[in-house]
């Protein structure tokens, strides 16, 4: 296990302009949090907290957007030889820091399963993405990834890997229903 504080500035976030047009700044103050592993032959088991005072600064409407954030994350993983199994599920839950606003909060899992066949290794992977809140108004972002992989180990460094993702935007508000084939 172990334990973890800090802060972290980010001048121009790009994960900012995901979600607005205007240059932002993300500053995460007073983070804290522990992870705790646990490993027994196949299995592995982790667990992750932490929490964050979160600071984003717009540029064009000279705005400061203050949040506070708590992450909780658990991962199962089983590696039985020929067959793998990954597994993780979370959630981010975020409040305005004068708790004026309603809690809003993301749930995300996956799960994937996978066969070693010599140099081959198919794979199965199941995604989901959640959004809920307890504001009026608020329309949330929802999907579901359904994706087939096929990896060819070339070298003990190297693969290639072709797979087919398909997304289904189960809110209607995101990007769409979406299918994307990359190698």
């Amino acid at each position: 296990g172990s334990l973890f504080m800090g802060k972290e500035k980010i001048k121009d976030s790009r994960i900012l302009k995901l979600y607005v047009t205007e240059r932002g700044d993300a500053e995460w103050n007073n983070l804290a949090g522990a992870d705790f592993e646990l490993n027994k032959d196949w299995a592995t088991l982790r667990f992750v907290y932490f929490q964050t005072d979160i600071d984003y600064y717009y540029h064009d409407s000279d705005y400061l957007e203050k949040q506070q954030m708590k992450a909780y994350g658990m991962t199962f993983n089983a590696d039985l030889g020929k067959w793998f199994w990954l597994s993780e599920i979370g959630e981010n839950v975020f409040q305005s820091a004068d708790h004026s606003g309603g809690e809003y909060s993301v749930l995300t899992m996956m799960g994937a399963v996978g066969y070693r066949y010599g140099a081959w290794t198919p794979l199965i992977t199941v995604t989901r993405y959640h959004e809920h809140d307890a504001g009026a108004g608020y329309s949330p972002i929802s999907w579901n990834t359904y994706s087939l992989g096929l990896r060819y180990d070339l070298r003990s460094n190297q693969a290639f890997k072709l797979e087919w993702s398909k997304t289904d935007d189960t809110a209607g508000r995101n990007s769409g229903d979406t299918s994307v084939l990359r190698a």
